[in-house]
């Protein structure tokens, strides 16, 4: 599997981060040509994903980080920060695409992991369980 291209989705400043193989030292990188990109190191994050297949869309991420805010919200779990979408596919993959959204977990859920069943879906006229997976 290919690494995500992350999108920050705030309302206020929007970002996209390109994930780097860990073999590489910041160092390693080639500089930026342009002032508006920035190298940066990211600290681990602990997040819940919930992911979708197929093309994203605006509407199909809002879909789905609703559905994520919905379980979250009802298992008490509180989060921080905006919305991340991550992408996994290059544009003319047209099979198999991998999409995730999340949101960023506040620090005392550590060193658990947690697998919730409960969002539906229908497909080919049976219910199917997608888990939300929150990754620690």
């Amino acid at each position: 599997m290919t690494a995500p291209v992350i999108m920050n989705m705030s309302d206020t400043e929007a970002s996209m981060s390109f994930v780097m193989p860990s073999q590489y030292q910041l160092s390693d990188l080639p500089s930026p040509n342009s002032a508006a990109v920035s190298l940066v190191s990211q600290d681990s994050m602990k997040l819940a994903v919930l992911r979708f297949g197929g093309f994203s869309s605006d509407e199909k991420i809002a879909k789905h980080a609703q559905l994520l805010t919905q379980v979250l919200e009802k298992n008490n779990i509180r989060t921080k920060g905006s919305l991340l979408y991550m992408g996994y596919n290059a544009p003319w993959d047209v099979i198999n695409r991998r999409n995730e959204v999340a949101f960023r977990l506040i620090d005392w859920w550590a060193n658990s992991i947690f697998l919730i069943f409960s969002t539906l879906s229908w497909k080919f006229n049976s219910i199917h369980l997608h888990p939300i997976f929150i990754v620690l």
